[in-house]
């Protein structure tokens, strides 16, 4: 009998268990389906497969982010909970659930130039810009 060995992750909240076989919510065991993914854990809010976090969809200069919804169980000493990476190729993190609204107004201060809300930050990596 050989040891199981799983990679553990989240889908938008939702514990999630990499095995050989596929991928599966730890909760039910179910398959993910990408095409028909569950609605985040902390919201409730529902998106697609290549949609944004509903919470902070369209900001502005922005490249990709991360709300952060339901990764309570992140290990905050190794990486943040959430992100923005801006087009400009700046990262703001942040580890704490901020919300839409204070997402929103940090992508805004730094696009003006202005100092980060508290508990936002600066990366001391830069973001990968997309190259077209």
């Amino acid at each position: 009998m050989g040891i199981k060995v799983s990679i553990v992750h989240q889908v938008h909240g939702h514990l999630v268990d990499v095995r050989k076989e596929g991928q599966f919510y730890r909760d039910d065991n179910a398959r993910v389906d990408y095409d028909n993914l569950r609605p985040c854990a902390k919201c409730g809010l529902c998106f697609g497969k290549d949609d944004h976090d509903p919470c902070i969809a369209n900001l502005p200069g922005t490249e990709n982010a991360c709300c952060a919804h339901g990764l309570v169980e992140s290990d905050t000493r190794f990486r943040p909970w959430g992100y923005v990476n801006l087009a400009d190729g700046r990262r703001i993190e942040f580890r704490d659930d901020a919300g839409g609204e204070r997402i929103r107004s940090a992508v805004e201060a730094a696009l003006a130039g202005r100092d980060l809300p508290q508990g936002f930050y600066y990366a001391d990596h830069v973001a990968v810009k997309r190259v077209i």
